[in-house]
């Protein structure tokens, strides 16, 4: 399992989200956005991606993946590959 808890809660606090009203928006319950940011659990893709979307953010960034929230590394890859 990674350790992907710490970046869900901090995408969510700076979006101005309480768990519940993330959790809301997702479609799944407060304990499970609970469970993601302890990493008790991790995210089905589906779930990933509604976060990203919902937190304003890119699916790289929501998963440590990259320090630009926006994605570069994503749009740089698939630039190279042309």
């Amino acid at each position: 399992m990674g350790n992907y808890g710490r970046r869900f809660a901090e995408c969510r606090r700076v979006a101005g989200l309480k768990q519940v009203a993330a959790a809301k928006a997702l479609g799944i319950s407060q304990s499970t956005i609970s469970c993601y940011e302890t990493d008790r659990a991790e995210p089905t893709i589906d779930v990933a991606v509604r976060m990203a979307s919902l937190y304003g953010v890119s699916l790289d960034y929501l998963l440590g993946l990259t320090d630009s929230r926006d994605g570069l590394i994503v749009k740089t890859i698939f630039k190279e590959g042309e």
